[in-house]
């Protein structure tokens, strides 16, 4: 069974009010996880130089908090998640006039982009099933001339010394070498502590910007 088999189950069992959480609950109380969606929302805005013109996917886009918030600063967004249930809390939820969603698995890489012009993930890519996958998707998107922008990516040249069982069990995610990825997208940015000093995941983890080229 692969990483993606096993947390794609893990999102379609969950309730709606936990899947909602997106995966964020261990790390901060409900006040806060509101504060830093929005706060995160702007990162991406601004990091990607978002405008009224800009078709933009959600990489990963669970239950669309991401995606409402840059709604009102683009032509469009469009929520890619291979969980229904995420999907269908999107969907009941925060049902915008300019925002869709689509199930799709980001390890298949023959998914539509649906004419994004840049592109974005938050917290997505723990899911995939590796690397060499995470790669590929990236130098997909951005051959067909489209920003990339992944978020809260695991480190895995730092050790993360909390005992935590998800590291060392079936549910792992996936960590990346950020010098490694770097290498391999000339022109790309390695951002750490951009998600606020508060974020329990914050000294672990890494940003990847990737502009168009």
């Amino acid at each position: 069974m692969t990483r993606s088999d096993v947390w794609r189950s893990v999102w379609n069992e969950r309730d709606d009010d936990r899947a909602d959480w997106n995966g964020y609950e261990a790390t901060m109380p409900a006040a806060e996880y509101e504060r830093f969606t929005a706060a995160t929302a702007d990162l991406v805005r601004r990091r990607l130089g978002l405008g009224p013109d800009d078709v933009v996917g959600d990489l990963g886009c669970g239950t669309g908090r991401i995606a409402a918030h840059l709604a009102p600063h683009v032509a469009a967004v469009h929520g890619f998640d291979y969980s229904e249930t995420v999907l269908r809390v999107a969907r009941e939820r925060r049902d915008l006039p300019n925002v869709e969603y689509h199930w799709a698995d980001l390890n298949d890489l023959t998914f539509e982009p649906h004419g994004l012009t840049q592109a974005f993930s938050v917290g997505g890519f723990l899911y995939l099933d590796s690397e060499r996958t995470a790669v590929d998707l990236i130098r997909r998107l951005h051959v067909a001339g489209i920003g990339v922008a992944v978020l809260d990516i695991p480190d895995s040249s730092l050790v993360d010394t909390r005992e935590r069982a998800y590291d060392r069990s079936v549910y792992s995610h996936l960590a990346m070498d950020a010098g490694r990825l770097a290498a391999a997208f000339p022109g790309a940015g390695i951002h750490r502590d951009e998600l606020g000093l508060d974020y329990a995941n914050a000294g672990v983890r890494f940003n990847f910007y990737l502009p168009v080229s």
